[in-house]
């Protein structure tokens, strides 16, 4: 691990943790650290926090990693992100491993701050980047979809739009649950099996998705993922070039293969973890051409409350803050997303585990 020094970003401001950071008071009574941005070896890291002789009787402290890519006009994005109960006995030594997936050209820094009001004191605090080995290989770089260059094409993501407001439709789909009045337009009976009518109507999304948002030129190459209903695969085989894959792990980051469009309507393996669920997000859309579409389908917990980041991240059923987190960091990374609707909980049609449908619909820019 290479050790980097966690406030070189405001050198003069102290820390809210005692004792720590520099001489100046922070115009935040909440800032802790703030390590400037560095580059990252492509792949899997993490930032690993350590504090050593922590006494805390109450408190939490969040941590954010942020990305930065100098060589554009985007701005700083949150990519990643991790937070602890502060509640120690004194000479406490404490560890806190963020992870994230470090992209070529981009910076990356670790800020840490208090969410919650904290009496914690440390002896000393130090910041650890964990980065793939540099092995000499490098990932292959994906090639421009057709989809990329057509000036028409519809943008997957109105600006500033990340929710969706108003009526949503089938024929012109954005990121949706699965309702009684859409499988009412499919013509699909509301009293059939859930599970059936979730996959059906998963499906009809997904080729709807297509339309929608561009991709009917004729020698697309297309990757399905998952079983399909045969009439679907038939309706895209006939003027598209398709590979059909069973369910499984997504492909090495290493393959050459890309895709213009990437189609899982019955959703993807995932762990029982939020991060594992998102790194399976990340592998298969790395499958994209530049410009290329995703459409994928989900089952999420119809919570009709929101749940706090913390049980998002020990949840093993996907949740609803969970598909936000997932937007919010792939539009960080450079995608679109189209904007997200989620139904109130009476409209939405479950399956047998109590699951509610939905299908999230992101373009690689």
């Amino acid at each position: 691990m290479r050790e980097v020094d966690p406030f070189d970003y405001w050198e003069s401001h102290s820390s809210a943790i005692e004792g720590l950071g520099g001489l100046e008071r922070s115009p935040d009574p909440r800032y802790c650290f703030h390590t400037r941005y560095h580059e990252v070896r492509e792949g899997r890291a993490r930032f690993v926090l350590e504090l050593n002789g922590v006494r805390a009787s109450f408190g939490e402290l969040s941590m954010r990693v942020h990305a930065w890519k100098p060589e554009s006009d985007s701005n700083i994005s949150l990519v990643s992100g991790a937070r602890t109960m502060l509640h120690a006995e004194e000479g406490a030594d404490l560890t806190v491993p963020v992870h994230f997936a470090s992209q070529k050209g981009v910076l990356y820094a670790l800020y840490g701050y208090l969410s919650e009001d904290s009496d914690v004191t440390a002896q000393t605090l130090k910041v650890a980047i964990d980065e793939p080995e540099d092995t000499g290989e490098h990932y292959p770089e994906p090639p421009r979809s057709i989809l990329a260059m057509d000036q028409q094409a519809q943008e997957t993501r109105p600006a500033n739009a990340l929710l969706h407001y108003g009526r949503v439709r089938m024929e012109h789909p954005v990121s949706q649950s699965c309702t009684y009045e859409q499988i009412a337009e499919l013509g699909l009976r509301a009293r059939a099996e859930g599970e059936l009518v979730i996959s059906r109507w998963s499906e009809a999304a997904c080729l709807n998705a297509l339309s929608t948002y561009g991709a009917t030129y004729s020698g697309l190459e297309g990757l399905i993922v998952g079983g399909v209903a045969a009439d679907y695969a038939e309706d895209l085989s006939a003027s598209t070039s398709i590979v059909r894959q069973a369910d499984g792990p997504p492909p090495s980051r290493m393959n050459a293969d890309f895709y213009d469009f990437l189609l899982m309507p019955a959703g993807f393996e995932t762990g029982n973890e939020a991060r594992e669920r998102w790194e399976a997000v990340e592998d298969w859309l790395a499958r994209l051409k530049i410009g290329g579409l995703a459409m994928l389908g989900l089952r999420y917990r119809p919570d009709s409350d929101l749940v706090s980041s913390a049980d998002t991240s020990n949840a093993q059923v996907l949740s609803r803050n969970e598909i936000g987190q997932w937007a919010l960091r792939l539009i960080g990374k450079g995608y679109s997303i189209a904007p997200l609707a989620f139904a109130p909980v009476s409209d939405l049609v479950v399956d047998s585990q109590g699951l509610a449908g939905f299908v999230m619909i992101v373009q690689r820019l």
